[in-house]
């Protein structure tokens, strides 16, 4: 059998679950890239071994986009490689989170459109969008990054520090 995975010991766990959030999400995972065996005629997955796994695991009677090769084996296996190698750098999840806070102060984005294009969870969204609201229900200043929002929202409490030592040592002391 010839396989085209360069990555030693298959399909990793933490990529899976990447591509598997993005499939329920709604979004679409680029396609597979499949060699056909002109020999044979058989098809084998040249790029997008982890794409079918999280097809699989997310909607396994769904249909996977593929682009079809027809070439020889040696240029196969380059076309594979050259697409592995490709640099992907994405954006960290908290500058997603925060361009999700500016669409929200912008107005006129549905929640569903936010977190599918920014690629975070629609809990986050919603959260982000109930905070804006209780700050603009309090009538207090509206931060423009989502950091300062969500510090500005936590409660601060006086610091008794010998009624916590005391409590400390009564933890201890239970142990």
């Amino acid at each position: 059998e010839i396989t085209f995975q360069p990555r030693p010991g298959g399909t990793g766990e933490r990529q899976l679950a990447t591509l598997c959030d993005v499939l329920k999400r709604g979004q679409e995972l680029d396609p597979m890239a499949v060699w056909e065996n002109p020999e044979t005629g058989e098809l084998v997955i040249a790029d997008g071994h982890h794409r079918l796994e999280a097809h699989q695991r997310t909607h396994p009677d769904a249909r996977v986009r593929v682009e079809v090769y027809r070439c020889d084996l040696k240029t196969a296996m380059a076309l594979s490689m050259l697409d592995n190698t490709k640099e992907r750098v994405s954006l960290p999840r908290e500058d997603r989170a925060q361009w999700t806070w500016a669409r929200l102060l912008e107005g006129g984005w549905r929640v569903v459109d936010l977190y599918k294009l920014a690629g975070i969870s629609k809990r986050t969204v919603l959260y982000q969008k109930s905070l804006l609201k209780k700050l603009e229900d309090e009538q207090k200043p509206i931060p423009d990054t989502r950091k300062k929002a969500l510090m500005g929202n936590r409660e601060v409490r006086d610091f008794d520090a010998e009624l916590s030592h005391e409590a400390l040592l009564a933890a201890v002391d239970k142990a």
